[in-house]
């Protein structure tokens, strides 16, 4: 997933940074629509009675609406809301999550499910098969609503009712939210119940003919006591099969396939608690080697009895087994001999003894011929990863520093390439980075502090594709600003080395102990990484391309600290929550139009409304080319609608020069005020196409960032009053002119 911008809710909302606050953007736009409307109303007025009674009645226009929107009634709306509810019922919208429903019922069948990201490609669908149903027919719905009522003269029973404008505008626009938003919970419910279904399968281990499960030893696999672990294969399921690496316990990892990988353990019953047995026995090593039992909480003065009594009743079990079983009778006699002799080490607490003991038992409980290897579901394909971003800044090839790296040719400029074999690097800054945030007893900070690095490659030739590009990550030093002015070195980790893995999230861990170098000194030893190198909690990264002629594309979302995981149903729903929030903004434009012009005009009008919204980026680079030449920065080049149409007949393309002539000006000309007034008119409008980011961020694999729900909430809740109020003023109006 690629994450342009970062979301940061207070620089959304205040500024900074060369961005203008949402907020003093509402603060400036509002009265300047507000006058609008005035001018609009009064114009209306003035054509219909003259200039002189317009103000008057503009005057009383507004006095009327404030004493009308101070009074309303939740009855009233709750009244007005039911009856668009019914009224929706009605006219079939329930037919929208029945077609939903089919089609989910369906979808698998024409899904490409060989692809890489088969999780991506399943949310991705739910996610817009669910926001091309309900957004039309909301906007059916509020825009039919209105004219179809006046037409049909059944306004009239609402309206000869002591009901205000106000409320039969925002009762219609809640009603229609409420069956809108019943439709979107049962829409989630179903498309989850997809994703989970056509994500899930099941591996074994390849097994012989007589069943027995196929494995090598494998020598890179090894425990502290010198015991190998063992490799294979899973069977093909879903289209895709594993690599197995078992660990010398009988517990393991497959390897990454598709976005996700599986957990495997020996279900065979002796496995896991030998090796329960085996971390008890090695702990009481570590005591006896420092000679103070006492220092380690874990262990108890009766550690030997208990791994006494539990090897015994193990052994009992396997004399048991190998009773009933003639096939593998040696291999459980093989382990029980093995439990027994581990047993009376316990009694004589022979610990050196004990521990071999216990991993010639956990060597036969894993024999293949008893072993009951079972694959685990799938592990990492939804999952809702919660990551904390950094600054990035850049070195150039001589190490000095840059504002970005090169551009390689890409149209694309959003990420900078650092060059391999050179000095060039690319350094990611996170601050608020604290020990007490990665406690070291948790699982998944055991390792030291999981960052996720998402770079691309950019290759000048082929190398070893198989390979990967070889970089480096080093943590650096958090000098202060006196140091740096000092001139202070900082220190500079020993490198951690890797290979780029492209298109996923690839973790690597910072140890909490580091070795370092200050400058050109001695190596130290030991360091702790947040005394030594994060102070005040500010860590910093520092990643290299090693491969001459290739290159390392980096953005600053490309590195990040993966601070957990959240519920992937909570992440679901969120994702939901974006296309309810679309929902309501179609409503409410749709009972806006819908109370001036005709259902027809008013479908389209909303329907414009919604495309304005989703292209208001491309109408401000058209505008930004055409009034500001194409040296301005992000211009679409071509001209405006005019100037297109005249490239399309002339076969042009979008860069050539039009013929100097008095045309092409009068040309230019038209499409200037055009665009200037598209431009205007798109500003109006919200950006529909960022309530598209929380889909993204499920598909992705992370955690929808509480700022970016905060952004879309507080965009949809003051879009939704100013609506209402416009809607309340202009339905007002033509009362009023009646």
């Amino acid at each position: 997933m690629t994450i342009e911008d970062p979301v940061d809710f207070w620089g959304w909302l205040l500024g900074g940074e060369g961005q203008f606050g949402a907020l003093w953007t509402a603060l400036i736009t509002i009265p300047l629509l507000a006058l609008g409307v005035l001018f609009v109303a009064y114009v209306s007025f003035a054509a219909q009675y003259g200039p002189g009674s317009a103000f008057g009645r503009v005057r009383d226009l507004v006095a009327v609406a404030f004493s009308d929107l101070l009074a309303l009634s939740p009855r009233r709306v709750f009244a007005m809301s039911w009856l668009a509810f019914q009224q929706a019922i009605r006219m079939r919208a329930l037919v929208a999550f029945g077609v939903f429903a089919l089609f989910i019922l369906f979808a698998s069948w024409y899904l490409d499910v060989k692809t890489d990201d088969p999780a991506k490609l399943y949310i991705g669908t739910v996610f817009t098969s669910a926001q091309f149903l309900i957004l039309p027919l909301v906007l059916l719905l509020s825009a039919f609503s209105l004219p179809y009522d006046i037409k049909n003269h059944t306004i009239y029973t609402v309206v000869t009712k002591p009901v205000r404008a106000s409320e039969i505008v925002l009762g219609r626009m809640l009603g229609f939210t409420v069956l809108g938003t019943l439709i979107l919970v049962a829409m989630c419910l179903i498309s989850y119940i997809f994703v989970l279904r056509g994500l899930a399968h099941q591996h074994t281990i390849e097994a012989d003919n007589e069943g027995y499960a196929i494995l090598q030893e494998d020598r890179s696999i090894v425990d502290e006591d010198g015991n190998f672990g063992r490799t294979g294969q899973t069977t093909q399921d879903d289209y895709h099969r594993h690599t197995v690496y078992i660990n010398p316990d009988g517990s393991g990892f497959t390897d990454v396939k598709k976005g996700h990988r599986h957990r495997i353990y020996n279900n065979n019953g002796f496995a896991q608690p030998i090796a329960n047995l085996l971390a008890q026995a090695r702990l009481l090593r570590k005591a006896e080697k420092a000679k103070n039992r006492a220092a380690l909480p874990a262990l108890e003065a009766s550690a030997y009895g208990n791994t006494q009594a539990q090897a015994a009743s193990l052994a009992e079990r396997a004399r048991a087994a190998a009773a009933d079983s003639s096939e593998h009778r040696e291999v459980y006699e093989e382990l029980a001999n093995a439990l027994a002799a581990a047993n009376g080490f316990a009694a004589d607490e022979d610990t050196t003894q004990l521990i071999a003991s216990l991993n010639d038992a956990q060597n036969a409980a894993n024999d293949a011929a008893i072993s009951r290897f079972v694959v685990g579901p799938p592990i990492g394909q939804l999952q809702a990863r919660e990551a904390k971003y950094g600054s990035l800044s850049f070195l150039n090839r001589e190490g000095l520093p840059s504002d970005k790296g090169v551009n390689v040719g890409n149209e694309w400029t959003y990420r900078s390439y650092i060059e391999g074999g050179t000095l060039a690097a690319a350094i990611w800054t996170f601050d608020d980075i604290h020990a007490n945030d990665f406690p070291a007893t948790k699982s998944e900070f055991e390792r030291g502090i999981p960052l996720e690095l998402t770079l691309r490659v950019f290759r000048t030739h082929k190398g070893d594709i198989e390979k990967g590009i070889l970089g480096r990550l080093e943590v650096i030093e958090s000098l202060t600003p006196e140091q740096i002015a000092d001139g202070d070195k900082p220190l500079v980790s020993e490198p951690i080395i890797f290979y780029a893995e492209e298109f996923t999230a690839d973790r690597k861990y910072v140890p909490r102990t580091l070795n370092a170098r200050r400058g050109g000194g001695p190596l130290k030893r030991d360091l702790n990484l947040f005394e030594d190198f994060a102070h005040d909690g500010r860590l910093i990264v520092r990643i290299r391309c090693e491969d001459r002629a290739q290159y390392f594309g980096a953005a600053q979302p490309d590195v990040y600290v993966w601070t957990g995981n959240n519920y992937f149903f909570t992440n679901f729903a969120k994702g939901y929550v974006a296309i309810w929030c679309q929902m309501v903004l179609v409503i409410a434009f749709g009972v806006l139009v819908s109370t001036f012009v005709s259902a027809p005009v008013a479908t389209l009008a909303g329907a414009m409304c919604v495309v304005t919204g989703r292209s208001t980026r491309f109408i401000a680079s058209v505008w930004r080319g055409n009034m500001q030449g194409d040296n301005a920065r992000d211009v679409q080049p071509g001209g405006g609608p005019l100037e297109s149409l005249i490239r399309i007949v002339q076969q042009k393309n979008q860069v050539t020069e039009l013929d100097d002539s008095v045309a092409s000006d009068v040309i230019v000309g038209v499409d200037n005020v055009m665009l200037t007034v598209m431009r205007l008119f798109s500003t109006l409008m919200p950006n529909f196409r960022d309530f598209d980011k929380a889909p993204a961020f499920v598909a992705g694999g992370y955690d929808i960032p509480t700022g970016l729900m905060g952004q879309q909430l507080l965009t949809v809740l003051t879009y939704f009053v100013v609506v209402a109020v416009l809607g309340y003023l202009i339905l007002r109006s033509r009362e009023v002119a009646a």
